[in-house]
């Protein structure tokens, strides 16, 4: 069998000398294979040993190779390239590996399948290591994932041999220890490395037992084999210097991870045997992961300040949406009765449903505040009085792009913030939002209301920001693949748990790992570019508002049932989540992350720059991508000077209520990328960061390739948690167990839903979309969206706050009335130039 194998060194703690004189001298001593790529990956501090390893790196292979190469050694003869780990520093090479992993998946060849061989910094392989193992390969009649080596463990001057059979290779084994199975021994086919979704860059240690839990997962669910060298072809430094694993703290922090993940699957005599080997090796003691007691969370309620008027803006085109948000509203404002009558809600129609959106408010009919339906009719007897007409003229205004949406709304809102007086502020929503938060108390997940409407008010009366923003609590704003595979692990962990568990014991709440993940940034995004700990750290499912008084069968139930919300893209893992720290601070970071909820304090802000976004042509269609707040906020902060804090105002994006089926398509998947890619690039380019068209189209390019590939390995993580979550549904004995207590029908459903999302949107499809998205991106010209985005933007400038002046004083003669700070009169020729 013929293979490429790149090979991948992760090198850290300044052990440059190791790395030149041991490992990497190893890997260049190879016989009869020759790596098609090496990638030092450089997970030291500094940059100086960045430096250092490269010049010495180049220094080792022009010598090793000079008698064979006199003359220069060519460029594919163990071609060797030094990175840097782009991803979680300090981590017992996890994140230095898969970062080795990501370059050389990157960059794959096309003709032969690839194979990662990794290797530690202070490790050697024999001569014939790479070459045994594609030995074992070409001996097997059928594929093999991995292939796995006894070796050496080199420790007080002598070698210890770790023998390594095929029988060590089972589920209870890694379980109790590492029968043998470590980094520099393994190698292993790339889409199973991916499949079994990388190193969890989570655990400070204890990766490799857990690493290779996951690959006998993978190869047990696809029926692929995992291949043992049994004659030890390595050798295994086992040193008393400075080691990562060294670390107590960093050793006891990984066996708590690796307990989380896996006690719940271990019997109770392989659960005893393993707690006896870390107290034994490392002196671990397990501690109980219940809670006992429960931090009280002091929500600030904002019960004295005194009401504002206050235009909440929404543009729909879902009844369903309409009714759930005015219902919501309605129910706030009971709850904070001062603003009864100080509220006025003003719709924005899209598309050809505005009768249903008339019979859901009717069927509302809210006593405390007023609703103004702007239906399309009314929108074209006044359209000629938005400042921006031209810029979407060629734009249907019975199906608004988002971003024509948002700009028409915006002008509206102006207007009738206008007409209600110098006090009156503009609060913008996106129409999927309710009222109440999501957030962690007494130990369960719950929702909560918060006084919204008086911290509006603080905010209108106090704040010196222009625009506050706010991110939401429950589903993140992302397209639903962006949170998928992380989803897919979390079901596939809490499935594993609740087959253990007692169907006719109460349930009992743990929200330990929501709390401790949901500390930081990006924990529920599979796409973040800022960090990486979170992919294969498992977070318990939660129900909401079910937990007390529940037997367990009732809950699992639950559980089965929002499994098949993923067909219709709802988010039900990982949720953002309401603190009591975040509510009670006032002020907040700067930011130009502006989504669906924008308090517009700076009135004048709603008319002075249009949101705009990058177009798509494709043949007679034109289409707008998404992120135009983004890219509107970005001209905001860096060319206009606005100051835009983000702020907590936590309204509830609820998508169990709101989503329908959907379709994962390249076409869809092209415009988010796009969209995505393009801010980016649009916030370097008002940056001064290109000097030139090619330099920014060079950059989205890079970008766009990036994101694709990183759908990719995402992608195939999900399909294989998907395919093991129906193994699972369908083979488990304890889950039959449960059975008795379910109706049958409950399980079968959950299990049709995830056999479809993957008939769907997974197995294989995502690569031939991939394809077709790279020919939608490739011809894309973004340094002449983003010049004419920047004209426009520049053009608004100049003329925008005239509008806003002259607008504000013919609202006065249109509606023959002077509100309060009107400036100086209009004549009715001046008003004839604005109509």
């Amino acid at each position: 069998m013929s293979v490429s194998i790149a090979v991948i060194i992760a090198t850290s703690m300044r052990r440059t000398d190791l790395l030149i004189e041991r490992s990497l001298r190893s890997v260049y001593a190879q016989e009869n294979v020759i790596p098609w790529r090496i990638y030092v990956v450089d997970d030291n501090a500094c940059q100086e040993e960045y430096l250092s390893i490269r010049r010495r790196v180049k220094r080792l292979r022009d010598t090793f190779f000079s008698t064979k190469f006199p003359h220069g050694v060519p460029d594919h003869w163990y071609k060797t390239e030094v990175i840097r780990n782009s991803r979680t520093r300090g981590r017992s090479g996890s994140g230095a590996w898969n970062s080795g992993a990501m370059a050389a998946w990157q960059n794959r060849p096309a003709d032969n399948p690839l194979y990662f061989a990794i290797l530690d910094d202070d490790d050697e392989w024999y001569p014939q290591y790479l070459a045994s193992c594609c030995q074992r390969l070409a001996e097997e009649d059928f594929y093999a994932v991995a292939v796995v080596s006894a070796f050496h463990r080199y420790e007080f001057g002598q070698d210890r041999p770790i023998h390594l059979l095929p029988e060590h290779l089972t589920l209870d084994e890694f379980f109790i220890g590492n029968p043998g199975w470590q980094g520099s021994n393994t190698f292993i086919d790339a889409e199973t490395f991916w499949r079994a979704g990388g190193y969890d860059e989570s655990m400070p240690s204890t990766q490799d037992r857990d690493f290779a839990i996951r690959i006998l997962e993978v190869s047990e669910s696809r029926g692929q084999n995992i291949l043992v060298n049994t004659r030890p072809l390595l050798r295994h430094h086992a040193h008393t210097g400075e080691r990562v694993t060294r670390c107590q703290a960093g050793k006891h922090k990984g066996l708590d991870l690796f307990y989380d993940k896996y006690a719940s699957r271990m019997d109770t005599s392989i659960h005893e045997a393993s707690l006896k080997r870390a107290e034994r090796l490392f002196g671990y003691r397990r501690q109980s992961v219940k809670e006992t007691a429960h931090d009280v969370a002091h929500y600030r309620t904002y019960e004295d300040e005194p009401p504002v008027k206050l235009v909440i803006g929404v543009a729909s085109s879902c009844a369903r949406n309409v009714k759930n948000q005015l219902s919501s509203l309605e129910r706030q404002i009971q709850q904070e009765p001062k603003f009864v009558g100080q509220c006025h809600y003003l719709l924005l129609t899209n598309g050809d449903r505005e009768e249903a959106i008339k019979f859901a408010l009717q069927a509302v009919s809210p006593k405390n505040f007023s609703v103004r339906i702007l239906d399309l009719a009314e929108q074209k007897r006044h359209y000629s009085r938005f400042p921006y007409h031209s810029v979407f003229e060629l734009n249907a205004i019975s199906r608004k792009s988002i971003a024509f949406s948002r700009s028409l709304l915006h002008f509206f809102c102006w207007e009738e913030a206008k007409s209600q007086g110098p006090d009156c502020r503009v609060l913008i929503l996106d129409d999927d939002l309710q009222f109440e938060s999501l957030s962690i108390e007494n130990g369960a997940l719950e929702s909560k209301k918060l006084n919204f409407l008086g911290k509006l008010s603080w905010l209108i009366k106090n704040c010196d920001a222009d625009i506050i923003v706010s991110p939401y609590s429950d589903a993140p704003a992302l397209p639903f693949y962006s949170s998928l595979r992380t989803q897919l692990l979390d079901l596939y962990y809490s499935l594993l748990n609740f087959v253990r568990l007692d169907p006719d014991t109460n349930y009992a709440s743990n929200v330990r790992s929501l709390k401790e993940v949901s500390g930081g940034d990006d924990y529920y995004y599979d796409f973040s570019s800022a960090r990486y700990d979170h992919l294969e750290r498992p977070v318990a499912w939660q129900p909401v508002s079910l937990s007390d008084g529940h037997k367990v069968a009732e809950i699992f139930s639950a559980f089965l049932t929002d499994i098949q919300y993923l067909n219709e893209q709802a988010n039900i893992t990982r949720p953002l989540l309401a603190s009591a720290e975040a509510w009670n601070a006032n002020t907040g970071r700067n930011s130009h992350r502006r989504g669906g909820i924008a308090l517009y304090r700076n009135l004048s802000l709603l008319v002075e720059a249009p949101n705009l976004s990058p177009t798509i042509d494709r043949g007679e269609v034109s289409t707008q991508v998404r992120r135009s707040d983004f890219i509107t906020a970005i001209h905001m902060v860096k060319n206009m000077g606005v100051k835009i804090e983000e702020v907590s105002l936590p309204l509830r994006h609820h998508r169990r209520m709101q989503n329908g089926p959907g379709e994962i398509s390249a076409t869809k998947l092209a415009d988010d990328i796009i969209g995505l890619c393009f801010y980016r690039v649009f916030e370097e380019f008002c940056d001064g960061k290109f000097s030139s068209k090619r330099s920014i189209q060079d950059r989205f390019s890079r970008m766009v390739e990036d994101y694709l590939e990183r759908i990719t390995i995402n992608h195939l993580r999900a399909d294989q948690l998907i395919l093991q979550l129906c193994n699972l549904l369908t083979q488990n004995e304890r889950l039959m167990n449960h059975s008795a207590n379910l109706h049958s029908q409950v399980i079968k459903v959950a299990k049709t839903a995830l056999e479809d999302f993957r008939l769907d949107h997974l197995n294989g499809k995502v690569l031939e979309q991939i394809e077709k998205v790279r020919e939608i991106t490739g011809s894309y010209d973004v340094a002449s969206q983003i010049r004419q985005i920047d004209q426009i933007f520049a053009r608004a400038v100049s003329s925008g706050a005239i509008y806003a002046l002259n607008g504000y004083k013919l609202w006065s003669v249109i509606n023959g009335a002077r509100p309060v700070g009107s400036v100086t009169d209009i004549t009715p020729a001046e008003a004839a130039e604005f109509v």
